[in-house]
């Protein structure tokens, strides 16, 4: 195949991109789900990440000049390195998930809790306020 004939292939891109995006997904959610429970720092931003978003950048920035086979591949390993380092982040979160099916729910942060929060009252006016006009 000639590379033009890859670059009018779309499923090698859409593969690839729908692994990328379920991943970024999955992350936000995980990342979220982790800030619920105290324990935001448990699913820090790695070396592997960094390395995920500067490969899918430059595999983009290859894909929009004229798409080759080299750029495909780059595509692929951005692919491969954002399933690494979503699992590496599954793997930070793993103590979290133990933590709340033992019931917790709060990961091991001694800091967080699981009341529920009181709803904020508006304070008074202060002497010279008039409130709001």
């Amino acid at each position: 195949r000639r590379d033009g004939d890859l670059a009018r292939d779309g499923r090698h891109v859409s593969v690839a991109a729908t692994v990328i995006v379920a991943r970024e997904i999955a992350v936000s959610a995980l990342r979220e789900w982790a800030a619920q429970r105290g324990a935001r720092d448990r699913v820090k931003v790695g070396a592997a990440g960094k390395l995920k978003t500067a490969t899918q950048f430059a595999a983009i920035l290859a894909l929009l000049g004229r798409p080759t086979r080299a750029a495909l591949a780059l595509l692929w390993l951005a692919a491969a390195l954002t399933c690494l380092s979503g699992g590496l982040l599954l793997r930070q979160a793993a103590p979290l998930f133990a933590a709340t099916a033992d019931g917790d729910g709060v990961g091991d942060n001694p800091r967080a809790t699981t009341t529920t929060p009181v709803p904020s009252v508006a304070a008074p006016p202060r002497d010279g306020d008039r409130g709001a006009l």
